[in-house]
């Protein structure tokens, strides 16, 4: 426990002062603290995250959260800093950090969560013993479905993707469609039932494509999503349909065939949503 508190005073000489840092557990950062809007929120590696006993002596201890957090605290791996500037709340901060974290899990990190946020650098609540660190829950997803054809390590490359489009994603989530699908791609894996996930994830599509005029509803959609993604196999997309229905209908569903069709669909959905993301357009108008 010295060692981490040593480590932790050593530290903060070169963290960044902020409002909130909201952790990320299920994906490594391969790469220093990264700037995504200067000024504003930076992405940073944590290196020395606390234990149970240390979230308990650095804690508020009249916010009952900080149970719940020391459960994750010691997977977090890397922090979404959100600086200390005029204007800049708590509530807004996390809603900062949220989109910078559904960029990142857009970029193919499926196991990413931010468990918890902290209003101290998690690298530097080992030396804090004055229980004076609010801690707050976000996360809270014990159980999680993980993809094993995703990349599980942030790279330079996906933190410069996500610099260049955060703004974008921040305008389009004014759109419900595409606040709903985004959300939805960022909770689909939340559980640990492959037929819920199956069926948030396939949420992406009917949010992005659905219109309540359709009376062929399957050919549609298969249609209106090869429009928007040339690249999309409708054989692929039909034979997705038809195992959502299965999951979502209660028919018979391996568990094998079922993960087969989230690889598919997760693949699917984050390819829709980065071309609505590109394009800074979504498929259909929003609903009236």
């Amino acid at each position: 426990m010295l060692d981490a508190e040593e480590k932790a005073v050593a530290l903060s000489r070169s963290i960044p002062s902020g409002i909130v840092y909201v952790g990320i557990s299920g994906a490594h950062l391969d790469s220093p603290a990264y700037d995504v809007l200067s000024g504003l929120i930076t992405i940073r590696p944590v290196v020395n995250a606390p234990g149970i006993i240390h979230v308990a002596r650095a804690a508020d201890l009249s916010l009952a959260d900080y149970l719940g957090v020391s459960r994750y605290a010691g997977t977090i791996t890397a922090e979404i800093a959100i600086h200390d500037r005029k204007g800049v709340d708590l509530a807004s901060s996390l809603k900062f950090a949220w989109n910078t974290a559904t960029l990142l899990k857009l970029r193919g990190k499926s196991s990413l969560f931010c468990p918890a946020a902290s209003s101290s650098s998690w690298d530097v609540v080992s030396g804090i013993k004055d229980n004076s660190v609010r801690f707050d829950m976000l996360d809270d997803a014990p159980r999680q479905i993980s993809l094993a054809s995703n990349e599980m390590t942030i790279s330079g490359s996906d933190l410069e993707w996500t610099r260049d489009h955060w703004e974008r994603v921040l305008r389009l989530r004014q759109n419900r469609r595409f606040a709903l699908a985004l959300n939805m791609s960022y909770i689909w894996n939340h559980t640990d039932n492959l037929r819920i996930a199956v069926a948030n994830l396939w949420c992406v599509i009917e949010a992005l494509f659905g219109n309540r005029n359709d009376r062929r509803v399957k050919a549609s959609i298969i249609q209106r999503i090869c429009s928007w993604c040339p690249e999309a196999n409708p054989s692929l997309v039909g034979d997705i349909y038809e195992q959502r229905c299965n999951a979502v209908h209660g028919r018979w569903l391996e568990d094998a065939d079922a993960y087969a069709t989230l690889v598919d669909l997760e693949a699917l959905a984050r390819t829709i949503l980065v071309t609505c993301v590109q394009r800074e357009a979504i498929p259909l108008p929003d609903w009236t």
